[in-house]
This record gives structure tokens, C-alpha cells and sequence, in this order.
């Protein structure tokens, strides 16, 4: 039986980031794959043997990141009302914007 998880991953920064998470998802026995987003802080990953959750957030965890089980899609917020989502585009606004006046 396949099921199909998602996951909410915490402290990706960089594509290097979504490497390292997709890696240790992958290395996980009973996974059939994995594809990481660093836009949305997410992660898919479809299994075919019954693994639990639990031994998925537990790869992420070693690999140095911080991992959770998303809700059910029908439940999940849209990027734009995560109110914590808003705040980190505010901060990455600023800082492109000073670097963009330290340039000139």
C-alpha cells in the first residue's frame, strides 16, 4: 500500500539544504521518494512498506533540520496567511533592499 506524507521542514536555507533533507529522506528504508521545496518549507514523500511518520521527521532530525507532519492539504493554510511566513518575506525584503543601496 502506498502512502504519500508531508512534511514541514524548519532551517533550509539554500539548495545545498534541500539536498541534505531529500538525501537522508531517501536513505530512510521503505521510502520510495522524496522531493523537498525550500519555498514552502515542505517535503512529500511517498512510502510503500507502512513506515510511520515518526522514522521520516526522525532522518530530517539528523540531518540537521527540523521536520513535522503537515496537516491534511484540505486543511492547510495558504502561504500567504502564515503570519510567520509574512515576517520572514518582511526581513528577506529588507535585506535585499539594503543590499541592493550598498551596491549603488
Amino acid at each position: 500500500m502506498t502512502k504519500t506524507y508531508s512534511l514541514r521542514i524548519v532551517g533550509m536555507t539554500c539548495g545545498g539544504c534541500v539536498h541534505s533533507v531529500e538525501a537522508a529522506l531517501r536513505h530512510v528504508a521503505g521510502v520510495d521518494s522524496a522531493q523537498v521545496n525550500l519555498l514552502t518549507e515542505s517535503a512529500s514523500v511517498t512510502t510503500s512498506n507502512g513506515l510511520q511518520p515518526g522514522a521520516l521527521i526522525a532522518a530530517v532530525r539528523r540531518a540537521g533540520y527540523d521536520a513535522e507532519l503537515a496537516p491534511i492539504s484540505g486543511q492547510t493554510a495558504r502561504l500567504e496567511d502564515d503570519a510567520g511566513t509574512r515576517e520572514k518575506l518582511r526581513r528577506n525584503r529588507q535585506v535585499l533592499i539594503q543590499a541592493v543601496m550598498f551596491a549603488l
